[in-house]
C-alpha cells in the first residue's frame, strides 16, 4: 500500500475520481460511434442526465439489520434500477433483439451509486446508512436522445420503475457540471464509503464492457484496477479525519481509586 504523509486532502481523492469518471465517459464516446462530440465534457453537456430514485422506507429496517450483520444489502435499489435501465434500452433501440451486440452502440452508459441520508454534510458509515436511494448519471447516444426524453417525461415513469421495486419517486434532470467539486457529485456518496469493504457493491456501471451476448450486464466498479490507489487515498483521509476528531475531544481527568 502506498503511504501518504500528513494532511491528505479530500480534494485529492475528488480529483482522482473525477479523472477516472471522464476516462470512463470517453469509452462511451468511442462506443457511440458518433462524430458530433469530440470530448466527454461536450457529450455530458448535451446528452447527460442525472437520475434519482427514492424508496418506500418500510424496507429501511430490513436493510439496516443486514448491514449490522456485515452484509451490504442494496439488492432492492439495484434491481429497481436494472429493470428500468433494460426497459429504457428496449425503448431506445426499438428492436426485440435490443440485447444483441449489433445495437450495443445505442445502449446508454450509466453510473449508478447508492447514496445515504445526510451524505452532503457528513460521512456515511456502514452501520448508520439511513434512507438508501439511487443516484445515476446517464450518457445517451445523440441519435436516440429525443426518444429518451419522451420516455423519461412520460406520466407513468414511476409506475414503470415500480414494477421492478418499491420506489416512491423517479426523477431525471439534465446533467449540469457543478460549479465546484467533482463531476460525479450525483454519486458522491460512493467516494465517501470507498474505505469500507462492501463499497465495491455500492457502485455499478452500465453496460459491462465485456458483453457476453446474452443480456446487458454491469460491472462493480470498486474492484477495477483503473481506480489506482484511490482506495488507499480514501483510507488515508478517513484515518486522518478520525485522528483530528479525537484530538479535538476534551481530555477528561480520571479519578484513581485508592
Amino acid at each position: 500500500m502506498t503511504k501518504y504523509g500528513e494532511n491528505v486532502k479530500q480534494s485529492k481523492t475528488d480529483k482522482r475520481y473525477d479523472d477516472w469518471f471522464l476516462r470512463t465517459v470517453d469509452s462511451a464516446l468511442i462506443r457511440f460511434q458518433t462524430k458530433q462530440f469530440s470530448t466527454s465534457e461536450a457529450l455530458l453537456a448535451a446528452c447527460g442526465y442525472v437520475q434519482t430514485i427514492t424508496f418506500n422506507q418500510r424496507f429501511a429496517a430490513m436493510r439496516k439489520d443486514a448491514r449490522e450483520l456485515g452484509r451490504s444489502d442494496t439488492t432492492i435499489e439495484f434491481d429497481t434500477f436494472h429493470g428500468g435501465y433494460v426497459e429504457i434500452t428496449k425503448y431506445l433501440v426499438n428492436e426485440r433483439r435490443y440485447h444483441h451486440s449489433t445495437f450495443a452502440h445505442l445502449w446508454p452508459m450509466a453510473f449508478v451509486g447508492i447514496d445515504f441520508e445526510g451524505s452532503k454534510n457528513s460521512e456515511p458509515t456502514e452501520f448508520k446508512a439511513n434512507n438508501l436511494h439511487v443516484h445515476a448519471i446517464w450518457c445517451v447516444h445523440p441519435d436516440v436522445k429525443d426518444r429518451f426524453d419522451t420516455f423519461v417525461g412520460a406520466t407513468d415513469l414511476k409506475e414503470r420503475f415500480m414494477s421492478y421495486g418499491p420506489c416512491d419517486a423517479v426523477e431525471f434532470k439534465p446533467y449540469e457540471k457543478p460549479k465546484s467539486g467533482s463531476h460525479t457529485y450525483g454519486i458522491k456518496a460512493h467516494t465517501k464509503t470507498l474505505w469500507t469493504p462492501s463499497s465495491v457493491e455500492d457502485m455499478r456501471i452500465y453496460p459491462h464492457p465485456k458483453y457476453a451476448g446474452r443480456k446487458i450486464g454491469w460491472r462493480n466498479e470498486g474492484k477495477q484496477a483503473d481506480l489506482g490507489d484511490l482506495r488507499q487515498l480514501q483510507i488515508a483521509v478517513r484515518v486522518q479525519t478520525t485522528e483530528e476528531q479525537a484530538a479535538r475531544m476534551p481530555k477528561r481527568r480520571r479519578k484513581l481509586k485508592v
